[in-house]
């Protein structure tokens, strides 16, 4: 069975960068797709979980390593990751989701503002490549 389904928001479909994505995700039976953020809720969700990345975006060791646990044990509905940028900078937004939840149009935020307080991953970051 499918764990994870992966949405890359695209800007130049790089094959090298789907082969090192597809290698985060050693444990987790994924799989991952091209799909512009307007068009997220409308994709079939064969899994339990979906993620919403932008192309050049990478998890590091530690999450890797931590998303198994949370797919499997994990109760919140959405989950937000601290995504470190090259400058230095850090911030928190929404990329993991059960497969049930809806997205607002073009955005990473789900529709219902009640899932806005969802749990933080603090087992590691997301990363530009």
């Amino acid at each position: 069975m499918r764990w994870l389904t992966v949405f890359v928001q695209p800007n130049g479909r790089s094959q090298k960068y789907l082969e090192r994505l597809a290698r985060c995700f050693p444990e987790i039976p994924t799989d991952i797709y091209f799909c512009n953020l307007d068009r997220v809720n409308d994709q079939p969700k064969k899994t339990p979980w979906y993620m919403v990345l932008h192309e050049g975006e990478i998890l590091d060791k530690n999450l890797v390593k931590a998303l198994p646990k949370i797919l499997t044990l994990g109760t919140s509905p959405v989950y937000n990751l601290y995504k470190w940028q090259r400058d230095l900078r850090f911030f928190c937004t929404c990329r993991i989701y059960r497969s049930y939840i809806k997205l607002r149009a073009g955005s990473t935020l789900p529709e219902s503002h009640k899932l806005l307080m969802c749990n933080n991953i603090l087992d590691g970051w997301l990363r530009d490549v």
